[in-house]
Parts: structure tokens; C-alpha cells; sequence
């Protein structure tokens, strides 16, 4: 998908216009194709992985950077076991997708958020935004943290981002697909398993489609609110900036349309988060078990997933069983910890 669009880029086609690919990412995106565009498909493919490779390695050392302010080989080789173990880091990998680099501009923008580097953090979390539309959301941490200068730099960063589609293909491409693209994106009603949203399992469960418009209205409503009701609007530790951010994603992908399994390496977020509170014994053995069942959800992928039986519409829906089951955990602990 990317390397095709990279070629559209470089022959000066629009690649939206292209019927043999399906390239559904903002035109802020094109910038993150030109290095595509002098490379054969071969060594394209090597180098896109190789890079998505070393993305992981470095969310894994910020997340390790967090939390210890020095390297510790303990917690990092741990969470990244936990990653590699994941069946959505390896569908990322074996799919190609970009995740890994958005998951790593997320995450710098949360470290550096926590070391007082407004401006930084709003650019990095801009340059996500610039690559897929959905980290637009996270603005809403900052926003409850009252942090505007972080949220003037992400749209400024992404504004510019813009540049090289003006550039290329003046305003046309920007009005196709801000006003027309983007609206014809309806996902609700696949019921396809690798879909582990709510929706997905609404479409599983045969829902109709104006059921499912207000069952997932009535999420969005719900997940977010409480979300956004139990950030602090100051600044606090480092596990509970996680925990609080870790709820806007939880509450994304459970409400989202099309949550793919491959979405899930952003729930990176709170394993790390509760890895380090395991370490430093700030967790219930409890509270451990049911992180641990939250993550065999989430990180099992069914191979045949042709077979019906009683009830299959819940075991085909583990990841989102995971995910709110998470949540809750999460939530727990954000309201059972008020002060730190």
C-alpha cells in the first residue's frame, strides 16, 4: 500500500484516484512516503521492517527511560518480550504497517511531556497525527492537563505537514479528501474477526446497523467521559500519567469502527505502566492476575476462525474482552490512587 502510493507520488499521480490501492491515509502522510520513492520494492520492504524494528526498540527504551530515568536491562527486556509475544506486534511486522512509528511518536510525546518539553511533545505527537488521523485524540490528555502550548505545536506541526501535498497537487487533493474521503470511511458492520472493536462484535452478534449506530454512540459517550472525568488535570507520577493516558487508548480502540488487531501494540502503554508497578511492588498480586488475563486476551490470535458455537461471537471478540477488561483495571486503579 505504501510503496504504491510512494510511486503514484513520484509519477505525480494522485494516489487516492489509484483503483489498485486502497490508500486510505491523510495526505499530511505523503512526507513519511519519499524515502520509498528511490528504493525498489525489495529493498523497500527490508527497510520499512528493519526501521519498524528499531521503532519498537526505541518505544521500549523511552518507556524504560520513564520510569527509571536510567537503563535497566530488567524492565527492558522484559517489555519487550511482552511485545514480541504479542500477536499484534508480530500482524504489524508481518503487515507492513506503519504502527510502530506512530506508537513511538506517541510515546515520545508523552516522555517528553513528562520532562516539561511542551513545545517537543506537541511535534512529535504532530508528526503521529501527520501519519494516521486517529492520535488526534490523545490531544485530549494534554488538553485535560491544560497544556496549550503542546497542543498549538501539534497542529502547527501538522499543518505543515501538509506542505509537500500542496505542493505536489495543490488544494484539490486536500478538499478530496478532507471533504469526501475521509466521510466515505464507514466501518460499521465488519464483522471480520481481526475487527476486535465493539462494533466488530455488534456485527458479529448480526446487530442492525442503526442498533449499532447508537449502541456505539453510547460508548464513545460512556468510555470517554469517564475517561476524561478521572484525568488530573495537574501533572502526577509517571505510572499514573500512563495509567491516564493508557484509559484515552483503551476507550479509542473499544469505541473505534475497525479496531484491526494490529491497532493493539498501542496497548503497550499500560503493560508498561503496570510491568514497572509490578517491579517496584506498587500492584496487588490480584490486580497482576487479572492484567495477566487481560494480556493472554489480548495477545492470542485464533487461527481458524471459521468454526460456530455456542457463544463464538464472545471468543471471537477476546481482544475487545481484553481490552475492556483493562480498562477497568485501569480505571481501578486511576480512582484507588488519587495522590500519586
Amino acid at each position: 500500500m505504501y510503496y504504491l502510493a510512494a510511486q503514484d507520488v513520484k509519477l505525480g499521480k494522485n494516489p487516492y484516484l489509484n483503483d489498485q490501492n486502497n490508500f486510505i491515509y491523510p495526505p499530511s502522510a505523503f512526507v513519511f512516503l519519499l524515502p520509498l520513492i528511490f528504493l525498489n520494492y525489495p529493498v523497500a520492504i527490508f527497510l520499512w521492517t528493519f526501521g519498524s524494528t528499531v521503532s519498537l526498540l526505541l518505544t521500549v527504551f523511552l518507556f524504560t527511560q520513564f520510569f527509571y530515568h536510567h537503563f535497566s536491562a530488567e524492565y527492558f527486556f522484559s517489555l519487550l518480550c511482552l511485545a514480541l509475544l504479542s500477536f499484534p506486534f508480530k500482524f504489524t511486522l508481518g503487515m507492513g504497517q506503519m504502527n510502530l512509528y506512530v506508537l513511538l511518536f506517541t510515546t515520545l510525546s508523552v516522555f517528553l511531556f513528562q520532562k516539561e518539553k511542551s513545545v517537543l511533545a506537541g511535534i512529535s505527537l504532530g508528526i503521529a497525527i501527520g501519519a494516521k488521523l486517529f492520535p488526534i485524540l490523545f490531544l485530549l490528555f494534554f488538553l485535560r492537563k491544560k497544556n496549550v502550548r503542546l497542543t498549538i505545536a501539534s497542529v502547527i506541526t501538522f499543518v505543515l505537514l501538509h506542505a509537500l501535498p500542496l505542493f505536489l497537487y495543490g488544494q484539490k487533493i486536500l478538499q478530496l479528501y478532507y471533504t469526501d474521503l475521509i466521510f466515505k470511511m464507514n466501518s460499521l458492520g465488519n464483522w471480520a474477526y481481526y475487527n476486535q472493536s465493539l462494533a466488530g462484535l455488534l456485527a458479529r452478534l448480526h446487530a442492525s446497523l442503526p442498533l449499532t449506530q447508537i449502541l456505539i454512540l453510547f460508548a464513545v459517550g460512556l468510555f470517554f467521559a469517564m475517561t476524561i472525568l478521572t484525568m488530573s488535570s495537574q501533572k502526577r507520577s509517571a505510572s499514573m500519567t500512563i495509567i491516564e493516558y493508557s484509559l484515552l487508548v483503551c476507550s479509542w480502540l473499544i469505541t473505534e469502527g475497525v479496531s484491526w488487531q494490529h491497532y493493539f501494540v498501542f496497548l503497550l502503554f499500560p503493560f508498561a505502566g503496570f510491568l514497572y508497578m509490578t517491579y517496584e511492588r506498587k500492584i496487588s498480586k490480584r490486580k497482576i492476575t487479572a492484567v495477566l488475563m487481560s494480556y493472554f486476551l489480548i495477545s492470542t490470535n485464533i487461527k481458524d476462525f471459521s468454526k460456530t458455537f455456542p457463544f463464538d461471537f464472545l471468543i471471537y471478540s477476546h481482544v475487545l474482552l481484553g481490552t475492556v477488561l483493562l480498562f477497568l483495571i485501569l480505571m481501578h486503579e486511576a480512582t484507588s490512587n488519587p495522590l500519586y
